[in-house]
This record gives structure tokens, sequence and C-alpha cells, in this order.
């Protein structure tokens, strides 16, 4: 009856949520994940709040983060490198979050660009809201990116919070980091070991070594 993508593991991958039957039988949901993609791709998750807040923000004591909720017709678009035959290419990307009204396949709250194998640092992400336009510059990969566009009529005030999804590879690489650390500490170790025992055998043979002058 009704399909829907959504990130059920917040991976970036999106999965697929199905609901199946009839109104005779009843209606049933299904979950699916995705597990086409077995290497580590690489994405950026942004989901453009509202920026209304359950209190007055204006006051500058207020404790209310103007989170709000999601809303729909955001514009949001990114830039981007990829190696290319002979050097890097430019990308450009623009996607419109809950582009569609009702009596539609229900759409995720959020936009989610997949960015291929590269894990290439964005160059500049802009979101765009009623002709007012904010730009944040060097976005981590597999990050996820939350706008509060408060207040809306000054886009230079507007805030990002951006919460980093770790990959495969990073962990990887990660632990080679720590192994090769590890086997240089340890290499440092036993030549520093070696040198005072040479050293410490040197001054016993020195003291050991009989002198002629002292007779």
């Amino acid at each position: 009856m009704l399909g829907v993508f959504f990130d059920l593991f917040e991976d970036g991958r999106p999965d697929i949520l199905t609901v199946n039957g009839t109104v005779e039988s009843g209606f049933k949901m299904t979950a699916y994940t995705n597990t086409s993609q077995d290497s580590d791709a690489y994405f950026i998750k942004v989901l453009v709040l509202s920026g209304r807040c359950f209190h007055d923000c204006a006051g500058k004591s207020s404790k209310y983060v103007p989170y709000g909720t999601n809303m729909g017709g955001q514009s949001i678009s990114y830039k981007s490198q990829r190696p290319g035959p002979e050097s890097f290419d430019v990308f450009y990307s623009t996607a419109t979050q809950l582009s569609q009204s009702a009596h539609f396949s229900l759409q995720t709250p959020y936009t989610i660009f997949g960015l291929g194998l590269s894990p290439n640092f964005i160059d500049a992400l802009w979101v765009n809201i009623n002709n007012h336009t904010h730009s944040w510059p060097q976005i981590i990969p597999n990050s996820q990116m939350y706008v509060i566009p408060y207040p809306k009529e000054n886009a230079a005030l507007w805030e990002a919070k951006i919460s980093i999804f770790p990959s495969k590879n990073i962990v990887i690489t990660g632990l080679a980091m720590i192994g090769t650390c590890a086997a240089t500490v340890l290499i440092i170790v036993v030549l520093h070991w070696r040198e005072r025992r040479q050293d410490y055998q040197a001054k016993l043979q020195d003291s050991n070594r009989f002198h002629f002058d002292a007779m």
C-alpha cells in the first residue's frame, strides 16, 4: 500500500518501510535494511528546523533553544570536489526538504546527500529559506547537520549543530595509527634498553681492567 525510505540506523543509508495488507485483513508495517552497499559509502545528512521557540527567544537570558520542528520547502545545496581523470572535478548538488505535500508517498524529514566513496570534505553547504541564505564551509563527511534558522530574517545568525558518525575507514585508520605508535614506542624502548646495557657492560669492563699507572 505504501513504501517510504527512512534511515533506521542513522548511518546515512536509506532503509525501507512498507505498509502491506487490505482493509479487510488489516495492515502490517515491515522494515527492510539496506545491505546493497557493502563498501563504506560517505554521506551528509541535513535537517533544517523551523527555528520556532516554545517561549520567547528574543531575550538573551532565555534558556530555550529555538529548535522548533522540521518544515518543508527549504533548499539545501553543497559544493564538493572528487578526483577526476586528470584533476579534481567540482560537483554541485541541490535538494529540497519535504518537497511534496499530502496525497503522496511520505518523505523523510531530512535530506541525505550521497558522496560516493571519496572521503573529501564538503567545501561549502548552503541553506536557503525564503531567499535568506547562509553557508557553512568545510563540512566533514558522514556528519549529521541540524540547522537552526533563528531569526529567519537574519541569516548571519543562523546556527548549525553537527554530530559525526564515524565510518569504518576512520576506525580502521585510527587502529592502524595506534598500532604504529605502539610499535614505534616498543622499538624505542628496546633500543634504549640495549644502549643502557651496552653502557653498563663497557663501564664494568673498564672497572675490571688493570691500570699500570696505578702501580
